[in-house]
């Protein structure tokens, strides 16, 4: 598995505590999905003739334990964060991704704009960046002890496509994009999060 970590556009540090924030809703449903086929497993275990059988259904068991785990993890790091910041931006953070409110219905609430809901957006994700870091969950925490969760990965790699969407269309519309090419002039670079078999992580830039 292979995940892009950006350098241009938002912050790779924040662009990773967003992937979280996109994660939340879906953590309880993938521990009930995650709770079924252990129970699943566990039966099918326990009717097993063969030792390498049994073996393969105890080492997913062991796998689904160890998911769970982090997705635990996962929950109680933004439950913390949003519990000890307090701040408009945050507010209106937790309402957009937390709650799952859409942006029609978050700016009506704060009767604010789309371009200000968006900017609010980005100041409570960089305030949630830093809780996190003040207290030792920073990029390559997460990216260690998550990155090989695909519930993650899977938003790690939505989170990164948006950024890359909203930067091409920034560079659009400042006029920084060549005629004839799809590339900002300004020459993209990006770095590589390789997972190994051994589930070690290293970066290249």
């Amino acid at each position: 598995m292979e995940m892009l970590i950006k350098e241009d556009g938002m912050e790779d540090r924040m662009l990773v505590v967003k992937a979280l924030l996109e994660s939340y809703p879906f953590i309880e449903d993938m521990k009930r999905a995650l709770a079924v086929q252990s129970e699943q497993l566990a039966s099918s275990g326990f009717y097993a003739i063969f030792p390498n059988e049994q073996m393969r259904i105890y080492e997913k068991l062991i796998r689904n334990g160890m998911r769970k785990g982090v997705l635990d993890r996962m929950k109680r790091w933004i439950d913390f964060a949003f519990f000890e910041g307090d701040s408009p931006a945050l507010s209106l953070l937790k309402e957009r991704y937390i709650h799952g409110a859409p942006m029609s219905e978050v700016m009506n609430k704060y009767g604010v704009s789309l371009r200000t809901c968006y900017r609010y957006v980005k100041r409570g994700l960089a305030a949630l960046t830093s809780l996190l870091e003040k207290h030792g969950v920073d990029k390559r925490r997460i990216l260690t002890e998550c990155g090989d969760e695909s519930l993650f990965s899977m938003m790690l790699n939505k989170v990164i496509e948006e950024d890359d969407e909203e930067k091409s269309l920034s560079d659009r519309q400042d006029g920084r994009v060549e005629k004839g090419h799809g590339q900002s002039i300004n020459n993209r670079h990006s770095n590589r999060l390789h997972h190994g078999s051994n589930g070690g992580h290293r970066y290249y830039a």
